[in-house]
């Protein structure tokens, strides 16, 4: 992992860093590994749960795990090599870049610290401010995007239908030329509508089905598909097990507990202070 940190001032620094594909993939397997100890998967003895079924099961959600951890390691480091303690952070860190390309991860966090000042004779030379103006509105905005971020998945228990940005739990079998091929199988597996996982057009048909719904679905392998598959016409015979999304972000105490480590009195209105201290840090940036 290479991992690059620079001061922009004295209240904002970057941290740069490049995560390999392989380095995920070790993160997925020890995940994989511990999480095998304690599952329970249907035709399996707990505790005997072989790895790849785990990685079916849990599929998208292990990638989850594996990037989030990976990400605090290079928060970490970061701010280790800045020499910054944690409790100098004013809110949460601001993800700004995480671009997945040619097998690997390009990743930029945003940091604000409270700054040390020393004050000497400034008074005569203090040149006009002007406070950079955050809404409410914006405070609130940021604080929910930054809690979706970190909420768990949750059953949806609601007769409704599959939209952008929800995880389906699928089973789903492919066919090209009316013949199965190798890997076009699985159970319960854990789908996020939105994040171009699968073969182009595939995901978009399943935005639309309801739990226990069974559809066949035409995709085309793309041309540059790697395998004798390139460029082929299948067809993937769909079933929706299970339909799940975020849990709902409570704008409440525990949230700003949650979101100020640390500080058993945090609250939401201290909270939103702090958030809107690094909003104008970064427009002041």
């Amino acid at each position: 992992m290479d991992i690059n940190a620079t001061k922009i001032n004295e209240a904002n620094a970057q941290i740069t860093a490049t995560i390999m594909q392989d380095e995920i993939n070790a993160k997925i397997d020890k995940i994989a590994k511990e999480l095998a100890k304690t599952t329970s998967i249907a035709g399996f003895r707990k505790g005997k749960v072989p790895i790849s079924a785990v990685k079916k099961q849990y599929g998208d959600r292990l990638v989850q795990d594996a990037e989030a951890e990976a990400l605090r390691e290079v928060l970490s480091s970061g701010l280790d090599e800045l020499k910054i303690d944690n409790d100098l952070l004013i809110g949460e860190p601001q993800i700004s870049k995480f671009d997945k390309v040619d097998g690997k991860i390009e990743v930029e966090v945003k940091v604000a610290m409270r700054p040390v000042i020393e004050l000497g004779e400034y008074a005569s030379h203090a040149a006009e401010f002007s406070k950079p103006n955050i809404t409410e509105i914006a405070v609130t905005d940021r604080i929910q995007e930054l809690a979706k971020a970190q909420a768990p998945f949750v059953t949806v228990e609601e007769d409704r239908e599959l939209v952008d940005g929800d995880t389906a739990l699928i089973n789903f079998d492919g066919f090209v030329d009316g013949e199965p091929f190798e890997g076009g199988k699985a159970e319960d597996f854990s789908l996020t509508l939105g994040s171009a996982q699968f073969i182009p057009g595939f995901e978009e048909q399943v935005v639309g089905m309801k739990k226990g719904d069974e559809k066949e679905i035409g995709v085309t392998f793309p041309e540059n598909y790697q395998g004798s598959l390139a460029g082929k016409p299948a067809i993937f015979k769909v079933k929706v097990n299970e339909i799940q999304m975020k849990e709902k972000v409570r704008m409440d105490t525990e949230l700003a507990k949650k979101m100020i480590p640390g500080d058993e009195n945090a609250t939401m209105d201290m909270l939103k202070e702090q958030v809107q201290t690094q909003m104008e840090n970064e427009e002041l940036s």
